[in-house]
């Protein structure tokens, strides 16, 4: 199985005005023959109070889909498939299965994780959290793809720490995927 997991901290700039950085890795995958990319991007938006609206942050994740399908087709051929495109304020991921895998699916949930006090200027809907992407490959067992924005600062490490195991620990708890009696194998990426 062939995996391509990408992130990007748009710090609020339009991605569309240097998509450049994308446009190479796309054309170093080109040859990696992917099954599944998982492309993650954080501060979509900028975090001003006149930006954080629910229509700003819904038109600014369609743009990014709509721009990165685009590259992908491009660059990568149009066999990809959009399975999962979440976000939670400015956090941004998108989970594409090559069409030879589509099929292959058996289940798809999705989790979004929300770090309440994390948001800039005491703002409590802020631009921190995590959003992730939970999905059974037949033959593969499940996979699970996390977006993460956390809190910034070197002194804040163990606080990172702590909320990337919270993260981890919902990913986990959120696989209960039951076949037959079987669990599938959980990993981390």
């Amino acid at each position: 199985l062939r995996l391509g997991v990408l992130s990007w901290n748009l710090a609020g700039k339009d991605m569309g005005k240097s998509p450049h950085f994308f446009r190479q890795i796309c054309r170093r995958l080109t040859r990696a023959n992917l099954d599944v990319i998982s492309i993650g991007f954080q501060e979509i938006v900028e975090m001003k109070i006149s930006w954080i609206n629910l229509k700003n942050i819904i038109f600014k994740c369609e743009e990014i889909s709509l721009q990165i399908k685009g590259l992908l087709d491009r660059f990568l051929g149009e066999g990809y498939i959009c399975i999962s495109s979440l976000n939670l304020m400015g956090i941004l991921q998108l989970v594409y299965v090559h069409h030879r895998r589509y099929s292959d699916i058996i289940q798809n949930k999705f989790i979004n994780w929300e770090d309440k006090y994390g948001g800039k200027a005491g703002i409590k809907m802020g631009n921190k959290g995590a959003v992730g992407s939970i999905f059974v490959l037949k033959h593969f067992g499940v996979l699970s793809f996390a977006n993460c924005h956390l809190t910034h600062g070197f002194d804040k490490v163990k606080k990172r720490e702590e909320k990337l195991i919270s993260i981890i620990e919902t990913l986990k708890s959120s696989t209960n995927f039951r076949k037959k009696g079987r669990t599938p194998n959980i990993g981390r990426a």
